[in-house]
């Protein structure tokens, strides 16, 4: 048997004709579904995949002939599992030709040929037929009401909780009605619905939006009857499996108790939990009191507007099932162990899971979990002497929430654990949208020993669904067609993708019998195609040149190199398989074609693979899991077809009859602009004259020089340059200038209908190709922003709800500006929390543009501000101000809005209040230091690393000839010289503090690394409870140091002590609690002499830094926690989320001991015998690693906590202080 057998079954298969019976027929599909189910058939669904193409099904419409199929899409035929479904189809439908007996014996077969969804029990849907009139019978609905426990036992198999099903009785309006008369309607395979006919039932159960409505016949409903089509559609409505039916049916005809739940046993059905009458009266009680506020606690049982008919016999499988392919055999597949809750080896099934697991303890009737709330907390900068101004005496890391965020344990209600026996059960994650109103986060479960449970949610900060690399891709794809197929490419037709809106094209409508894809070029219109391909010597595509294949080609783009994995779906595989190049005697009308766009954003790659199904045969391109298909090309795989420079290469011939916006390429000049040098004596720049234009005409314009001493008049963009990919070209005399997309969009929108405009943009009127004249412009740049007219802060076109929010914050500052009697707020604008307004304007503050760093200096430097996106423009300060407002609002009712503050809407306030404090006088004033600036902006983003340090030059006070930019010297040579500049200006001791983080040991290892992000944080400004409220370990003594050969920094110091013991568990999140007790047991073994008070007090302040717990900042923290959650104290929170913040500083932390029997928290990479050293003037010790014995050269590791070594206690020694050299 085995693969032998399935093969020669197939082969046979695909000899079948009109001479063979049904019968025949019938055996050999179902002998091909045995083998299927058979271990030893390795590849047997990817082989049966191959039947999809020949025409062997048998099917026909009432008492038709049978006529042979395929079951290609296009192919409209359904399959009637069930003999209800049969009868209630006969003649309104072409239907294969099995009974339902025959058809239950080829489930496997339908799934491998990818057609369950022509299952009637799938694609039927059945619904009340127009104004059908009813009578409401409440009695009808009490009747079901007393049998809802039994119900519930009957349910659990698929984990209704006794509680979601009393509500789902308690919510059925039962109607009676003279004839419950249907209409059915059912989904092609193709997408569109067919209504097919009218129907009688004897029951029916419909679920709405907000109801659930059961209709019977008033016969029916006046004997007290409970007809058997009533137990189906109850059935589906509450879970019930289909073999469980019959049970339904006497449960509800029953009344003898004891009678009845001896029949559930003889079943196999156990007893309800004894909290089911508790859920009852809570219910109960509940409805009585605010029957709308559990609505949304109720899961829902089907997402469809209509019960279907009938469950099918076929087993159901999710879309993220194992791929029937050849390669499953290489994919990952989990354990029997991990299927397990528990350590057992036996198999447990989900029902005696569900009894074993004890999600509800008896103990006190409640039911609590471990969850977490974030605390977050940033401390004031003390970089340099001059602080960033309060604004109602508020800083700039006070006015916003930190970048740290902490997670400590609070208990809360537990929601129902449900557990699943493999990963593909596990319901669908909901990122984009909302699921009954409330976000989806994922989440781990951890068990501890001894019984302990944690549960680790990762809060959704950031979109993980950002379409913009995926729409760069897609639009460098289309200029490339348009480039190859000329004139006959129409991107309103070829490009096949929701993303192509963005661009200004008409939406994207699937069609009937429509591959949906990234592109979808036709035969006719493919023959340029193929020539292009026969052009790159592609093999067989001179066999195609006469009859020319339509091609799908599916764009995959990545932020990360050539070999990173990206996702594919199931459809896109078997796209793959099914549109493969077929041997050389077989015609080739369709043609699969992988496009992979990586690195998008830095240096990017574009490489064309034609036949990704025969790379994977050749294990070229891996498929790495099981759902959601996660593939890579490796590095040795085949090279494709190079598209990044397709410009250069000859245009398809000018046709007069293209029109503008197909022909970006076309134009009278076709050689690349080459920009003439700009005096820098004179301080000359470049400003862009755009010509006007309309709708999709093409860019058009003129660069000229001009002194900016000389005052011209002219507006600047700033925008997010995206990626480096520049499918665009912007139309000179002198030549064209390639463009990004992003610039693209933002000319098009600056560009006006009538008279011309004269612009500033950094990509075109700057020489990107030339080192030198960036750094002199990058120099200008205060005044070229400073005297733009005004500086249009481009942040992209509508989407994610954009317009609703930027009209709503229009509106508001409209309201606030208005002088009525009394004054208007504009508060009563402010949408309710519970609306999509508000992820919506995550989403718009989460935008590229607000994390570019290029951006904190255009803002701040510009006199006016208009922040452009799509067609809408709000004043900057209008922007900031309603923006923090309705923050402000938000945290009042929502924590999660709370929570969300910190990465979203900080990055705006931040750089606001830098701009209003920068211009207090009417005129620019720099007045932070550069140290103090990288830690501000620490999150901002840059294309290159260097970008990090000479973007905020301009705005710093410290700002000096030293720290010029250079785009010609190497990253390490800067560093070095900026680090040189900042000793010379006596801030070692900020780069120390700051050091020994950084993995690149290319530099020295009391260098900070400023291009990180986050920025590393310091001990040095934790707030310690001892006043001055700041450690002061040797600050005392004056700072003594130099800069010495070799790139030493030397140092007068003092070694007090090795490190005997290094803890084990480091303070990640995962550990945290392990961590937290392993100091408790340093402090045992290293103190073993205090008394117990004086271990407890020790134990107390170490795991917090010795932090001033009674300080306004502990209250607030406790507030904000109470708020959160009042169940456990908010002391031991606030406690918690301190030890967390402060181990956060070590990144992570660990406990440790010394000879000298100390203890204290340390960096987690300090090793056993590492130095503990003080310095003149730091506040803290520092671990040190010696490198070179002879010469007493040192590594710094980094800032430590001893205790009892913070405040100055080894000051007072006459120990033996020495220079110390750091490498």
């Amino acid at each position: 048997m085995g693969d032998d057998a399935l093969a020669a079954l197939i082969s046979e298969a695909k000899q079948i004709s009109r001479a063979d019976s049904l019968q025949r027929i019938s055996a050999i599909f179902q002998c091909i579904d045995h083998l299927l189910s058979l271990e030893d058939s390795k590849c047997g669904y990817e082989a049966v995949g191959i039947l999809r193409t020949f025409p062997i099904f048998p099917t026909r419409r009432g008492e038709a002939r049978p006529t042979l199929q395929t079951c290609e899409r296009h192919d409209g035929w359904f399959i009637a599992d069930q003999p209800r479904l049969l009868e209630t189809f006969h003649g309104h439908l072409t239907m294969l030709a099995f009974g339902a007996e025959d058809l239950a014996r080829m489930s496997r077969l339908f799934r491998a040929l990818l057609i369950e969804d022509r299952l009637l029990s799938k694609a039927a849907i059945c619904r009340p037929r127009q104004g059908l009139a009813s009578v409401v019978k409440d009695d009808y609905k009490s009747l079901l009401l007393s049998k809802a426990e039994c119900i519930s036992c009957l349910a659990r198999n698929h984990l209704s909780q006794p509680s979601e099903i009393s509500k789902l009785l308690r919510d059925i309006e039962v109607r009676s009605v003279d004839e419950v008369t249907v209409e059915w309607a059912v989904l092609h395979p193709s997408g569109y619905i067919i209504d097919t006919h009218e129907d009688i039932k004897l029951a029916l159960i419909v679920r709405e939006e907000n109801s659930v409505r059961l209709y019977i016949r008033h016969s029916d409903a006046d004997a007290q009857n409970l007809p058997f089509e009533l137990c189906e559609q109850l059935s589906q409505l509450c879970g019930i499996p289909f073999e469980h039916r019959s049970l339904l049916w006497a449960a509800l005809l029953l009344n003898d108790i004891q009678l009845l739940h001896d029949a559930l046993g003889r079943g196999g059905i156990f007893r309800a939990m004894s909290r089911f009458s508790t859920y009852m009266y809570a219910d109960q009680l509940s409805c009585r009191n605010d029957s709308s506020s559990r609505e949304d606690e109720i899961t829902q049982v089907t997402q469809s507007n209509a019960i279907r008919d009938d469950i099918s016999l076929i087993s159901k499988s999710s879309e993220d099932s194992e791929i029937p392919t050849a390669m499953n055999s290489s994919l990952p597949s989990m354990s029997r162990s991990e299927e397990q809750v528990t350590g057992s080896n036996k198999k447990v099934s989900f029902i005696e899971q569900w009894q074993q697991i004890s999600v509800f303890p008896e103990a006190d009737g409640h039911r609590t979990q471990v969850s977490f709330a974030q605390c977050e907390w940033v401390h004031p900068s003390e970089t340099g002497h001059t602080q960033l101004d309060d604004r109602d005496n508020m800083s700039i890391a006070q006015l916003t929430d930190s970048y740290y965020q902490h997670r400590v344990p609070r208990f809360t209600p537990q929601p129902d654990i449900i557990f699943c026996s493999t990963v593909e059960e596990l319901p669908e994650v909901d990122f984009e949208g909302i699921t009954q109103g409330q976000k989806t986060l994922p989440a781990r479960l951890q068990i501890l020993d001894p019984g302990g449970q944690t549960v680790f949610i990762a809060r959704n900060s950031n979109n993980p669904t950002d379409h913009e690399p995926a729409f760069l891709g897609e639009v460098f794809v289309s200029e490339f067609l348009r480039h190859v197929l000329g004139s006959a490419y129409d991107p309103d037709i070829h490009w096949t993708s929701p993303l192509r809106t963005r661009l200004g094209h008409a939406p994207f409508t699937v069609q009937d019998n429509f591959p949906m894809s990234g592109f979808y070029i036709d035969a006719q219109t493919g023959q340029a195609m193929t020539d292009f391909l026969k052009a790159n010597s592609v093999k067989r595509a001179a066999e195609w040149a006469y009859l020319p294949p339509d091609y799908r080609i599916d764009v995959q783009t990545t932020v990360d190199g050539a070999s990173a994995p990206f996702s594919w779906s199931a459809l896109d595989l078997d796209m793959a398989r099914r549109w493969r190049v077929r041997g050389s005697s077989e015609q080739q009308d369709r043609i699969y074609i992988l496009i992979r766009v990586s690195d998008i954003y830095n240096n990017p790659s574009v490489h064309m693979f034609m036949d990704p199904w025969d790379m994977i045969s050749e294990q070229e391109l891996l498929i790495r899991t099981q759902s959601n298909v996660l593939a890579n090309i490796h590095d040795g795989s085949r090279r494709g077809i190079k598209l990044t420079d397709f410009q250069s290469n000859k245009p398809q011939e000018r046709d007069d009859t293209v029109s503008r916006k197909s022909r970006p390429f076309v134009s009278a000049i076709p050689h690349l602009y080459i920009q003439s040098p700009l005096d820098e004596a004179a301080k000359e720049i470049r400003l862009l004259y755009l010509l006007p234009g309309r709708g999709d005409e093409d860019l058009t314009g003129e660069l000229i020089h001009s002194a900016i001493a000389g005052r011209p008049e002219y507006d600047a963009i700033s925008y997010t340059w995206g990626s480096a990919i520049q499918p665009f070209k912007l139309h000179t005399p002198e030549g064209y200038i390639p463009i990004t997309t992003s610039l693209y969009l933002a000319l098009m929108r600056m560009r006006k209908c009538q008279e011309p405009r004269m612009l500033w943009v950094d990509a075109i009127c700057i020489n990107q190709n030339d080192n030198v004249e960036k750094a002199s412009q990058i120099s200008m740049m205060p005044d070229i922003f400073r005297w733009a007219t005004c500086v249009y802060a481009w942040i992209g076109e509508d989407e994610d709800g954009s317009l609703e929010v930027l009209n709503t914050i229009n509106e508001i500052a409209r309201q606030s500006l208005e002088l009525t009697m009394p004054p208007r707020s504009g508060d009563d604008l402010i949408p309710p929390i519970v609306r999509t307004f508000w992820n919506n304007l995550c989403k718009l503050l989460e935008r590229k543009w607000f994390r570019r760093i290029w951006v904190v200096q255009e803002i701040v430097l510009a006199r006016d501000v208009i922040v452009w996106c799509g067609d809408q423009c709000v004043p900057w300060g209008h922007f900031c101000d309603i923006v923090s407002r309705l923050f402000q609002h938000a945290e009042q009712y929502s924590s999660d809005l709370l929570i969300s503050r910190g990465s979203s809407a900080g990055s705006v306030l931040r750089l606001d209040k830098l701009r209003k404090d920068c211009w207090v006088s009417g005129e620019f004033e720099a007045k932070y230091q550069l140290l103090s600036l990288f830690e501000h902006f620490q999150l901002n983003e840059a294309t290159q690393r260097r970008d990090k340090l000479f973007a905020l030059l301009n705005l710093a006070s410290d700002n000096c000839e030293e720290l010029r930019p250079d785009y010609t010297a190497p990253l390490e040579d800067i560093i070095w010289r900026y680090a040189c500049t900042f000793v010379k200006n006596g801030h070692m001791m900020e780069l120390l503090y700051r050091s020994g983080r950084s993995s690149d040991h290319t530099f020295p290892s009391w260098v900070p690394d400023w291009t990180s992000a986050p920025y590393p944080r310091t001990l040095s400004k934790w707030k310690c409870k001892r006043k001055p409220h700041r450690f002061t370990a040797a600050s005392k003594f004056h700072l003594s140091g130099e800069l010495g050969p070799g790139k030493l920094l030397c140092l007068r110091g003092y070694l007090v002590d090795h490190v005997s013991r290094v803890g084990t568990r480091p303070s990640y999140t995962s550990s945290f609690p392990a961590y937290r007790q392993e100091i408790s047991a340093m402090v045992d073994e290293f103190l073993p002499n205090l008394t117990p008070q004086q271990t407890t007090a020790v134990k107390q302040r170490l795991p917090i830094g010795d932090f001033d717990m009674d300080s306004e900042e502990a209250h607030a923290l406790s507030e904000r926690i109470d708020y959160l959650n009042d169940i456990w104290a908010a002391e031991s929170q606030a406690y918690n989320a301190i030890a967390s913040r402060f181990a956060d500083i070590f990144s992570p932390a660990v406990a440790c001991g010394t000879d000298m029997q100390k203890v204290g928290i340390v960096p987690a990479n300090t090793h056993e015998g590492d130095r503990i050293a003080l310095f003149h003037g730091s506040r803290v010790p520092f671990i040190i690693r010696e490198t070179d014995p002879l010469d007493g050269h040192y590594r710094v590791i980094g800032e430590c906590y001893i205790d009892g070594l913070m405040h100055g206690e080894y000051m007072d020694l006459s120990g033996p202080w020495r220079d110390i050299k750091l490498v």
